[in-house]
Formats: structure tokens, sequence, C-alpha cells
């Protein structure tokens, strides 16, 4: 049973930081340095490596504590529940969670193994009691678990060296990933993906898995040590030495490359990673460890801590972050929400015309917040604008808005560039492409003389007409349709020219001299489009006759 002093004094203050959470507004223009941080678990007790999981239901959070050598301590906040596994002798620790289900490294046989708590069925009023299973055991060591799904990977000692090991949680069948005399180590699962680091080329590197495929593959070739990888999806970052100090790497798996994260000259290390975006970490650049965050979507790097006690052993679930903190003893569990923005932006319908002024529109909605006085990056048309958002009404979105006179296809990227209580925006790319403005062509018939055979002749017209805006003098950029029109019947397209353009006051100017068989009736129109413009049509011209 969980003991009573503890689970009180750890009840009382989540139920505060529940209560701040629900109560405290999001920044706006004089936002504060940092997100608001809030203490999730604190007390006599030492709490540290905290592990948590939102995606599921209800939020479940896990994390060790030092009574009797060390327990693994489970909070539900679905049922506001918090257990202490197991009840038996022991020492419990490094708990990794997914979807209820935490699993944990046990010594209470004598040496380590792994075993498994449902904290949660999700499907009663009141939670069940949680099982205590055992996943793995035997001979040699088994530590370090992951959990994704039901399947479950971990350091297993049993050959006389380290080496990587997943269970499947339903068949229950154990499969071991790597034969390599050398070790592996620090295991991480995502669906049926795993990577570690791995010894075998007598330097660590970080291989992949793949449970499905069978395929092994190695993501890492430096000759320094990489090592703590984590996989979200097609993402792994881990900890890198090639610069002389820790740095935090990804590894893209779609794009098959490699990227640095932090470039700051000292320590980044123990990076987690969630949702294929959002990458946290401890940095040392202060002297005492910091909590940052790298967002992928922005790029950018920021401070989530900035208290002058250590703040180490990340963890990241959607946007919300987690750490061990030492700001009033040896180890608490803080933690931070930072909110997703709901981000639209949209372009004018339709075509507009050659030098009309349009708007594009957008919306700004961040959770728990005050629009009003944030800005939205706008790049396009020059140097970037920061626009303001507006919030008329508090319970709906933040509006802004971006004018401009087009003469040529615009296109605008908008994007948020996030605060320190909201992560960034994706951004939104939206183009408008206008029509270019065409004269109704002018044709002049060129008289011939008719000829003694009787026979119609043929005969010449010259046509014109302008073009907006300017083109460069020689390109080929209308197209005259000409057609005609017998004694009965309808117009019908003869002939299409393309016609050569020079630039002139006030626009460009089109011209050509057109030989046409004689007849009753003649006329032209021209149509323009390319890259820059939207296709467009003139008006016909006056219609000729062909005889003489």
């Amino acid at each position: 049973m969980p003991r009573t002093k503890p689970v009180l004094v750890v009840l009382v203050l989540l139920a505060a930081a529940l209560a701040a959470a629900g109560g405290g507004a999001a920044a706006a223009a004089a936002a504060p340095a940092y997100a608001p941080e809030k203490p999730w678990a604190t007390g006599a007790e030492v709490q540290t490596a905290p592990r948590f999981d939102e995606t599921w239901y209800y939020t479940t959070a896990t994390w060790e504590s030092d009574t009797d050598g060390g327990d693994v301590v489970v909070w539900d906040w679905g049922f506001s529940v918090l257990t202490t596994l197991p009840a038996g002798p022991g020492a419990q620790r490094s708990p990794s969670i997914d979807r209820g289900t935490v699993v944990y490294e046990d010594d209470r046989s004598g040496d380590w193994d792994i075993y498994l708590c449902e904290s949660a069925s999700y499907t009663n009023s009141t939670p069940p009691d949680p099982i205590d299973a055992l996943v793995t055991g035997g001979a040699g060591d088994q530590r370090d678990p992951a959990i994704s799904n039901n399947t479950v990977a971990f350091e297993d000692s049993r050959a006389g060296n380290w080496d990587i090991w997943t269970c499947n949680l339903t068949t229950h069948v154990t499969r071991r990933l790597t034969t390599s005399a050398a070790d592996q180590v620090d295991p991480s699962i995502d669906d049926d993906q795993v990577v570690w680091a791995d010894r075998r080329n007598g330097n660590w590197d970080i291989y992949l898995y793949d449970l499905t495929t069978g395929n092994l593959k190695q993501l890492t070739t430096n000759r320094a040590a990489q090592t703590a990888p984590q996989i979200s999806g097609s993402k792994v970052v881990y900890q890198d030495h090639r610069n002389g100090n820790w740095d935090v790497y990804l590894y893209d798996l779609r794009r098959k490359r490699e990227c640095r994260l932090t470039t700051e000259p000292h320590d980044q290390t123990a990076p987690q990673i969630s949702l294929e975006r959002i990458v946290v970490y401890q940095d040392d650049r202060h002297g005492a460890p910091d909590i940052y965050l790298h967002d992928l979507v922005s790029r950018t790097n920021r401070p989530v801590t900035d208290d002058p006690a250590a703040q180490t052993q990340p963890d990241v679930s959607g946007a919300d972050v987690a750490w061990t903190d030492a700001r009033t003893d040896a180890g608490d569990i803080y933690g931070c929400e930072l909110g997703f923005p709901r981000f639209s932006f949209s372009a004018p319908s339709g075509q507009p015309r050659y030098g009309q002024t349009v708007t594009f529109h957008g919306t700004l909605d961040v959770p728990d917040g005050d629009e009003s006085g944030l800005r939205v990056r706008v790049a396009g048309f020059g140097d970037p604008r920061l626009v303001p958002v507006s919030d008329a009404d508090s319970d709906r979105a933040g509006t802004f808005s971006v004018t401009l006179k087009v003469r040529r296809k615009v296109t605008l990227r908008a994007a948020f560039a996030g605060d320190a209580g909201h992560l960034a925006s994706q951004a939104e790319i939206r183009s408008v492409k206008p029509t270019a403005l065409l004269t109704r062509p002018v044709i002049a018939k060129i008289h011939v003389p008719w000829p003694s055979n009787g026979l119609l002749p043929p005969f010449k017209i010259a046509v014109s007409g302008r073009l907006l805006p300017h083109h460069k003098s020689g390109t080929r950029a209308v197209t005259l349709v000409v057609q005609r029109q017998p004694f009965f019947g309808d117009w019908s397209v003869y002939r299409t020219v393309k016609v050569a353009v020079s630039n002139g006051l006030g626009g460009s100017i089109y011209r050509t001299t057109l030989t046409l068989p004689g007849g009753p009736n003649w006329r032209a129109y021209a149509v323009h489009a390319d890259t820059d413009h939207a296709r467009t049509q003139s008006a016909p011209s006056r219609a000729v006759t062909g005889l003489p």
C-alpha cells in the first residue's frame, strides 16, 4: 500500500499545481522570459527521473522516489490516485510509461529484472488495483526498459555483455536484437523501431532496428561518441561529443541525414523528443544545469527553466515538460505546460486584377491566453513584417490581416513564432496570382487591290494592343486568336499567333501584321498568361471584312 505521508504531501502540491494551470493566463505582449513552472511532486523524499504520458485518455506520470532504497511512484490525473510500486522489497527505478502502462527495473530477486504495472484500465469510475507483473528475468541483469504500445525494449547482460532485447507483452515472446561482443545500451522504442547506443566499432554510435522488417541500420558514423538516443516517429535525437563538448544532434530517418541542434560551447545532454517536433535537453551553460527546448518547427532553442539550482533529467510528452529540480532539496518533480497555438492564414479567393488591392486574413488562438499584443511574422514582400494580432472578443481567436497591391504573383508565408507559454505554429504559405491587363486589340486593314482574274485576293491587317505589366522587350507574352465568320455561320478559330511585346510608356505594346485569305468577316482577341499572372483574355476587336 502507498505510504501516507508522501502521498498526502504530493497530492496537496499536485492539486495546487493543477489549479494554477487552470487559472493561469498566457503571456501577451509583455510575456515573461519563461513559461510558468509548477511543482508536480515535492516532499521529504527525493523524487527524480520523471516520465509521463499525456497521449492517452488521462495523463499519467511516473518517477523514482528514494523510499526503501528506491521506489517507482505513479500518479494518475484521471483518478487522482498516487501509487507506490510495488509493495514488496527491493529497489525499483528507471520507469518508462506508455498508455497507462509503466515498466521499470527491479532488484527484488537479487539481480535486476523488468517489471510491469498497469496503472489504470480507464474503463471504470475507480481505478483497479495495479498489476505488478514480471516482464523478463532470469540470468544476468535486465535494465533500462523503454515501452511503446505492447513492446518493451531493454538492456540485457545474460550473454556476458550488454545487449538489446525486446519483449512483446501480448505474446510474451522475447527477442534478442544484438549479438555483437561489444556493449549496446540506452534503448528507446517508438512503435516498431528501436534505437540504442552501440560500441561495436570501438566508439559509441547510434543504431536502429526495425522490428517489422528485421533491418538493422547504423545511423551515425562520426568517430566521437554518440549516446542516449531517443526516437519519435521519423526523428532520432542523441547527445554527440564530436565538437569537444556534448551537443544535441538529430537524425531524420525520412531524409536520411543528421543535423546539429545545439551549438553553445557547454554541454547539452539527456535529450528527449515528442511528436517528432519538440526536443528538450539539459544545458550546462550557466553552471548549474537548466532545461532547454528546441522546436523543430521554428528551428529555435529556448530556455524552459532559469532557477539557479540544478534542473536535470527532462522529459516531454505533447507540449508538457517535466524534470528533476533541486531548488528546494535534493530532488523534486517540476513541470511546465506549453500550449499549441491554433493558426490559420488564407488568401483572397479568385484572381484579382492587375494593380488591385487585396487582403490576406488570418487567425491565431493561443490556449488559455489573450492574443492582443501578439504578433505574427509574415514574409514574402521584401523584409518580413511583424503583424499585430487583434483580440476584440476574448472568447474568439485573435485576427490579423495583410493588405497589399498585386501586380504579379505574391506568395506570403505566415507563422506565429511562439512566446513564453506557447510553441510556434506551423508556417502556412498562401499565394495569389493576378490577371494581367489586356486592352482590346485594334485592327487596321491594309488595302489590297482586286486582282484582274476576279478571285478574292488575300489581304493584310495590322493588329496592336497594350499589356500591363511591363515585359522585357522581345518576350512572346501575348497570343492572338484570329477568328473568321462565313457569310452564314458562327465565329470559329482560324489560327493563333504568338506576338512579341516591346516596352513603352505605361505598359507594353504588342503589334503584328497578318496576311489572311479573302472572306467576309474577321476579328481577333488577345490571351495572356505566364508564371506571374493568371490567364486573362481581352474583349474581341471590331470585325473587318476580307472583301476588297
